[in-house]
């Protein structure tokens, strides 16, 4: 199973790589430009800009392409596309971590234990406490 992270440069991108890295293969993806040095068991692939009007088409597509089965996006915009795509990643076995499009305003406020989701840089913000692993999301 491989996974793909978007916002693939910023170090929050790193922070949830090493989070999940146990469960397979992690693409770190962006559609900004990526760093062109390798960087051992780091892979980065190119993904579409999420201000394409088909961004979720584009990414799904990339999943297949790439043996992709779960995508964690980081950026505000992602999230609230690919929420909405959910159950078209689902049929194709597609794992998209993210709140149901139906819930996700209840998320742009802090809440203890709960994702915030703001339209702020830095984009993602993971902590882990010692009784779970709480990942805050905030933009």
């Amino acid at each position: 199973m491989a996974g793909l992270i978007t916002a693939g440069s910023s170090s929050q991108a790193y922070k949830l790589k090493s989070l999940i890295a146990d469960d397979g293969d992690v693409f770190l993806g962006d559609h900004k430009p990526l760093p062109s040095v390798k960087l051992p068991g780091i892979c980065f692939i190119k993904i579409p800009s999420s201000a394409s009007l088909s961004f979720a088409h584009e990414l799904l597509t990339l999943c297949l392409d790439n043996g992709i089965t779960m995508v964690y996006p980081l950026c505000y915009q992602e999230i609230r596309l690919l929420a909405e795509s959910k159950q078209l990643f689902s049929e194709y076995g597609i794992t998209v971590f993210t709140p149901e499009a139906s819930v996700l305003h209840k998320f742009e406020t802090t809440q203890e234990g709960n994702p915030v989701i703001r339209d702020v840089q830095p984009c993602g913000i993971f902590s882990e406490s010692a009784d779970s692993l709480k990942i805050y999301i905030a933009y």
